[in-house]
């Protein structure tokens, strides 16, 4: 059966001519003059995607993607406009569009923008029973079971892959996968529109997986991230004074957006400055701010232990970026954390079988540490079960295993995608 679209638009010509284009292209496609015209058609009828002009008389694009998703929560809303901004581009996100085109706008691109729609739309019917099972589960509150965490990890890898355009490093895509979970069906059914903002704001600079990851940390922090990181991006952008990466810059600045505004001014005032400048990059510097001004001011003082702590480890073997990260993650934790690191990391460390790098493999030992000082028993084998897909890298399944070891235990952590950075370093 063909896909169902709903063109909406006042320009009678436009209409008829993207009408007759799709209609050759196999869709089934229903023509509307107007805001309140389509709607009516949604009263009527089921719909896989929606197209409409942003600026018509009468009902806007916008009034119409809100009553949409009332009417139909599931259908994917594109929307159209000759004069975008930011801010109407943002507003659209934020109402639940999937994406937003420029007219006049390619053959091409309308087509992209409805199969991904289209795909999208399905993977997140499949998802929601999926998750909605998987988060209702009581286990949930104890600690899941392995197979329902197999179950839940599954359907968010897709989506990561299907968003990716599998352009992403595998690493990437588990990462982000791993990532989005942590903030259940909620969070998997932001990220399509965390991916938006994202690359609006990056205007395609960086990478594929740094938009994906940097979308997934988003997506987690809910509507507040996803309303504040374009300013929150741009406040870290200006910190840096645009030395470093695009990626670098969208991973602190969602680690930030998903804390709140105490952690920007935190991290303005204290933790950036106070990090010494000489020891790494200006991405594992920022990011390792980044993480220690989301738990106030009182961390950036334990950072220097927590690092030291790293480097006797680590024997000092590895990046000035990768001791950064780590110790600021181990800070998260505590002294608890410091004193369980050494006992996780060689327990990452035997079953990696020393392959990959010593940050890698410190950044999931701290991440272990900070969920307890006793071993996590599920490690292994969630990260065998990841190896065993062929797929990533040694250090990427760690890292994957370490963050999928938390929702084990039920528990939430929203500063781990910095994990992507030492990855890639």
């Amino acid at each position: 059966m063909s896909e169902t679209i709903l063109y909406i638009d006042d320009e009678e010509d436009f209409l008829n001519s993207i009408t007759a284009i799709l209609s050759r292209r196999g869709y089934r496609v229903i023509p509307a003059r107007s805001g309140e015209e389509g709607l009516a058609v949604l009263r009527q009828q089921s719909v896989d995607v929606l197209i409409s002009d942003y600026k018509m008389p009468g009902i806007s694009g916008t009034d119409v993607l809100q009553q949409a998703k009332q009417l139909q929560p599931d259908v994917c809303v594109v929307l159209a406009s000759a004069y975008p901004s930011t801010k109407n581009t943002l507003e659209a996100i934020k109402f639940g569009a999937f994406d937003f085109l420029v007219k006049p706008f390619k053959l091409e691109e309308l087509l992209e923008v409805i199969q991904r729609g289209i795909h999208a739309r399905h993977l997140q019917q499949q998802n929601k029973k999926i998750l909605d099972r998987f988060l209702t589960d009581a286990s949930w509150d104890k600690g899941l079971s392995f197979g329902s965490l197999r179950e839940a990890y599954e359907p968010a890898l897709q989506k990561a892959q299907w968003l990716a355009g599998r352009h992403a490093p595998d690493d990437s895509m588990f990462i982000a996968a791993a990532t989005v979970l942590q903030g259940g069906v909620e969070a998997l059914g932001r990220l399509d529109a965390a991916v938006s903002v994202v690359m609006n704001c990056k205007r395609k600079e960086g990478s594929d997986g740094g938009d994906l990851v940097t979308a997934a940390l988003v997506a987690v922090g809910g509507q507040q991230a996803l309303e504040c990181f374009p300013r929150f991006f741009d406040v870290v952008l200006a910190a840096k004074q645009r030395m470093g990466s695009a990626d670098g810059h969208g991973v602190a600045a969602a680690i930030l957006a998903s804390a709140g505004e105490q952690a920007l001014q935190t991290f303005l005032d204290q933790t950036f400055e106070q990090l010494p400048a000489k020891e790494g990059s200006y991405d594992g510097l920022v990011l390792a701010a980044a993480i220690l001004a989301t738990q106030g001011s009182g961390p950036a003082k334990q950072f220097q232990a927590a690092k030291q702590s790293v480097l006797e480890v680590k024997q000092q073997i590895g990046t000035e970026d990768g001791d950064n990260i780590t110790a600021a993650v181990l800070t998260l934790g505590g002294a608890a954390a410091l004193t369980a690191f050494g006992t996780h990391f060689a327990q990452v460390s035997a079953i990696k079988e020393r392959r990959g790098s010593y940050d890698a493999t410190a950044l999931a030992a701290a991440i272990l540490s900070i969920q307890g000082s006793v071993k996590n028993p599920d490690f292994e084998k969630i990260y065998k079960e990841l190896l065993l897909r062929g797929r990533g890298t040694h250090d990427g399944m760690a890292i994957t295993a370490a963050l999928l070891g938390m929702l084990e235990m039920g528990k939430h952590f929203r500063s781990y995608a910095e994990a992507w950075w030492v990855v890639h370093s």
